[in-house]
């Protein structure tokens, strides 16, 4: 049975903590909660998420800070590095994003966006929601 909800081409983007690995250092990366139509699909890769405390508990496999992570990163076609430390992109480039969506004839959509940061539905995995955007 297919669902109607995988018709739709409506993706979040988010700002959430990820632990680097090879440098031990914590990065506030940009990450989609799916892998979207259109270009901006070649710049998104699979990240398996890294546990960012020691002292973090483990809930539950479908809990969302678990599950597979989907990070925007700064050049198509580049194999994810743990020595590159600046593949990703952060707070600094959610203008540049922005822009790019806008100009990759995608929609940011405000008004589903103020109501998803206005009802406090968030997990507390301390990722914070950027925006939701759409591919025509």
């Amino acid at each position: 049975m297919i669902s109607p909800f995988d018709q739709i081409t409506t993706f979040t983007v988010y700002l959430e903590p990820y632990l680097h690995q090879h440098i031990r250092e914590y990065q506030n990366i940009l990450t989609v909660d799916k892998i979207p139509s259109g270009p901006l699909q070649e710049l998104v890769t699979p990240l398996r998420p890294t546990k960012l405390s020691p002292f973090q508990p483990f809930y539950s496999p479908f809990d969302d800070q678990f599950q597979c992570k989907y990070a925007i990163i700064r050049y198509p076609g580049q194999p994810i590095s743990q020595k590159c430390y600046q593949q990703f992109l952060t707070h600094s480039d959610i203008p540049s994003l922005l822009g790019f969506l806008a100009s990759s004839g995608y929609t940011v959509n405000t008004d589903i966006t103020k109501v998803i940061q206005r009802s406090n539905v968030m997990p507390p995995s301390g990722k914070r929601m950027v925006c939701v955007a759409s591919y025509q």
